[in-house]
């Protein structure tokens, strides 16, 4: 099995203002667990999960991002 196999087709991406509340409805909606934050231009700045979510606190992606 590759990658290619089982990884999502159609990239979800944040920012890193998006906010906690966004997120999550995001994660949600799209029944994903995770996903790489950008910034402005496009470049991966970090990752945020669903245990950011639950393990961390803050109003913004920023302050949970790995």
């Amino acid at each position: 099995m590759l990658a290619r196999d089982i990884m999502t087709q159609r990239v979800i991406a944040v920012r890193p203002q998006t906010p906690i509340k966004e997120l999550a409805k995001t994660l949600s909606q799209n029944h994903i667990s995770g996903t790489p934050v950008v910034d402005k231009n496009g470049k991966v700045v970090g990752v945020v999960s669903e245990r950011d979510l639950l393990a961390k606190k803050g109003t913004q992606v920023k302050s949970i991002m790995t």
